[in-house]
């Protein structure tokens, strides 16, 4: 073993016991949502999967699962289960085989395991371009230290593995491993629908094999889905799905460009609806608003115009450096941009040391660090001249965080 390898495992060692250890003590909320829908599933409860949205998607989860949660000694609010049915199937198996603490415990460390696996990626896709032990603690460190990583460990977010994917399948990419980088890009597809754009700018960079290995691995999942869920319930999440993309979602923690546009316009027309907590009567919320058909289209607009922007780059540049930036990109102009969406572009922020200089991409980097902190952000939350200065200021937080990759890209090669 090397010195610059023992001292990168002694960065990893600190970060998964600073996590594993207590630094971060949310409940695993959005786990629960992923052991209910499992849980439903396997009991034959095909109508308490996903949630009821009725036009309006509020983070309504089905009423029955409060009881089961208290039971199983959850606690916290209950968030619904938004993943494709075949999720539900896969975790169907949690509940026949340990408790809901037990599965939450062993996915927290895998969680943990992720991001570090994650960041590494990150390293070898940027072409090694700063010691290891540096850039992994710098990357742990905006992970450990904002709401971006913050909020995905504490809630214990089956995103972090997609992240993780989505990572993964671009390191591949990167290193001619063609038919890999397909394959993880649809596992990541089978989680979440965004990923289905990665790809499809895999086909304007001429990626024809990470294109064909996408589509018959995606297929494959596909059609494994909805054998084993049966088309009812895959016809149940696509309405939930349609059901997002109708809402403008006001919660602070959803900082997509649509959702900055509700709070500063329609702030006024949200709707007052119920938010399950634990053992606790529902609690009365007011963060959903439906979304006017010219912010559709405004939407519609700013998702074609970014995937211009991304195939413009690709075609234009020879810079791992892109990718960081077109997720983010891809991601604020989707209808929910929750700030743990954001993760696969902090896991880059390191690679601008040396790209943009030290003291330059430090203060970009504290910057973010410094806007996205929980302290900072508590501090909005209480300031009393404008109830949606958190939400703004995490919005903007995020647009600070696309700007060194831009400068960072400018100084890259063209292709040839």
């Amino acid at each position: 073993m090397t010195k610059e390898t023992a001292q990168a495992l002694v960065i990893c060692a600190i970060f998964a016991s600073y996590v594993l250890g207590g630094g971060l003590s949310i409940p695993a909320e959005d786990f629960n949502a992923v052991w209910m829908a499992g849980r439903a599933f396997s009991e034959g409860d095909f109508d308490q999967i996903y949630p009821m949205t009725n036009g309006i998607f509020a983070l309504q989860s089905p009423p029955e699962w409060n009881a089961q949660l208290a039971s199983d000694g959850a606690e916290g609010w209950i968030y619904p289960f938004i993943y494709p049915p075949l999720w539900a199937w896969i975790a169907q198996a949690l509940p026949a085989i340990t408790t809901l603490k037990t599965a939450s415990a062993a996915f927290f460390v895998i969680n943990t395991l992720a991001l570090i696996a994650m960041c590494w990626l990150a390293w070898r896709m940027t072409g090694r371009c700063l010691a290891l032990p540096a850039y992994l603690a710098v990357a742990l460190g905006v992970i450990a230290f904002t709401s971006i990583g913050r909020i995905a460990l504490g809630n214990n977010q089956p995103q972090i593995l997609l992240s993780l994917c989505v990572v993964a399948a671009l390191e591949r990419l990167t290193a001619g491993r063609s038919y890999t980088a397909g394959g993880l890009m649809a596992l990541a597809a089978s989680m979440k629908g965004l990923p289905l754009l990665y790809a499809l700018l895999w086909i304007a960079q001429g990626r024809w094999r990470a294109v064909a290995s996408f589509a018959g691995i995606g297929a494959v999942l596909a059609l494994l889905s909805i054998s084993v869920a049966g088309w009812p319930l895959h016809q149940t999440f696509l309405a939930v799905l349609s059901d997002i993309r109708s809402t403008l979602l006001l919660s602070s923690q959803n900082v997509s460009i649509d959702a900055v546009i509700g709070v500063l316009f329609f702030w006024d027309q949200a709707v007052t609806t119920e938010l399950q907590n634990v053992g606790m009567q529902p609690v009365e919320v007011r963060f959903a608003a439906p979304k006017p058909p010219a912010i559709e289209m405004l939407g519609t607009a700013l998702l074609l115009a970014a995937l211009l922007v991304s195939t413009w780059l690709l075609r234009t540049r020879k810079d791992p450096l892109v990718w960081p930036l077109i997720l983010l990109m891809l991601s604020m102009v989707s209808p929910l941009a929750w700030v743990y969406h954001f993760l696969p572009t902090a896991a880059f922020l390191p690679a601008l040391i040396d790209r943009l200089g030290p003291l330059r991409s430090l203060i970009w980097i504290g910057i973010v660090v410094a806007l996205l902190n929980p302290v900072a952000l508590t501090m909005f939350t209480e300031y009393d001249g404008w109830p949606h200065l958190r939400h703004i200021m995490t919005s903007a937080a995020i647009l600070i965080m696309a700007v060194p990759f831009a400068l960072a890209i400018r100084r890259s090669p063209t292709q040839s």
